[in-house]
């Protein structure tokens, strides 16, 4: 029932995560919006709400990030988002928020700019198979 989805490996045994890994969680997450965005609005077809649940997932992430961790400067302090939100600091965790967002946004847009006709390949091969596991994408990425 879904458009596309990426199935990524769970490990259990993992405890943490660091910052660049999370940011690479994001960029995984806004990969579909950063396609749209590449091949469908470039050819005028405008964007869908297929990567709807994906900006929701990179957007709690980058959240996360600000207010769960303590991961950017200038933002030690840890609360909730929803306390954060509703506070005076609101405006600047917003822009914080969306920098974040936009910051990764626009590098996962020139990673598949630069790789284009790796993701070209890879989109034929699931429209000819449906389905590809990890191997096959390997392959088909290094060919491309």
């Amino acid at each position: 029932g879904c458009l596309g989805m990426v199935r990524q490996k769970n490990d259990e045994s993992r405890t943490g995560y660091s910052k660049r890994e999370l940011l690479k969680l994001i960029r995984i997450k806004l990969a579909g919006r950063a396609a749209e965005i590449v091949f469908a609005k470039e050819a005028e077809e405008g964007l869908t709400t297929g990567a709807s649940n994906d900006l929701e997932t990179a957007t709690d992430i980058a959240a996360e990030i600000i207010s769960r961790f303590g991961m950017e400067e200038g933002f030690l302090a840890v609360l909730p988002m929803e306390m954060m939100m509703k506070s005076s600091m609101a405006p600047q965790y917003y822009a914080k928020l969306n920098s974040i967002m936009q910051r990764e946004m626009d590098e996962t847009i020139a990673v598949i700019r630069e790789n284009r006709n790796k993701v070209e390949a890879l989109a034929d091969a699931l429209l000819d198979r449906s389905r590809l596991d990890t191997d096959e994408m390997r392959k088909i990425i290094a060919e491309g």
